[in-house]
């Protein structure tokens, strides 16, 4: 795994922000930097808003459908968006830095680790794709997100 310097990351953060980031670096690890960066710089709902809106603003840019079947999805989002809010809540980092590397060198970003959680039935339904469903597997504890009342939003068209 690469190790990013905070430098990297504020432009890969930046490169997406724009929708200037190639499709072809907009990958697990890319989506994970983005979660980690929100969480680290907003309380939990207002970066899961963040996150879901430009993921489906930059999919559009490049051409991505968010349909039923590709695309932005919505149970993947939230689901690490809470893992990446719990590692850093449960760490003490000193930097955005630290807290990337940390997470991106831990099993807890492995691109399989939903599957601890959802069977591929579940995860990959299109109801799963457009809303918040928790593991049918195993059972998310959602964010206790001090500055936050209400835990999770719910996408919907």
């Amino acid at each position: 795994m690469k190790k990013y310097s905070e430098a990297e990351v504020n432009k890969l953060i930046s490169s997406f922000t724009s929708k200037k980031l190639p499709v072809n670096e907009w990958t697990h690890e890319a989506h994970v930097i983005v979660a980690i960066w929100h969480n680290w710089n907003f309380g939990f709902n207002e970066a899961l808003e963040m996150v879901r809106s430009k993921i489906i603003s930059y999919n559009e840019s490049v051409g991505t459908l968010n349909t039923e079947n590709s695309g932005y999805h919505e149970t993947l989002t939230v689901f690490w968006m809470i893992h990446t809010k719990s590692f850093v809540n449960e760490n003490n980092f000193s930097s955005i830095e630290e807290a990337s590397n940390a997470i991106l060198n831990s099993e807890i970003s492995l691109k399989n680790i939903p599957f601890e959680y959802y069977t591929k039935e579940i995860l990959f339904s299109p109801i799963a794709r457009k809303k918040w469903v928790n593991g049918d597997l195993k059972e998310i504890s959602l964010i206790n997100d001090k500055d936050q009342t209400k835990l999770i939003f719910y996408y919907e068209e």
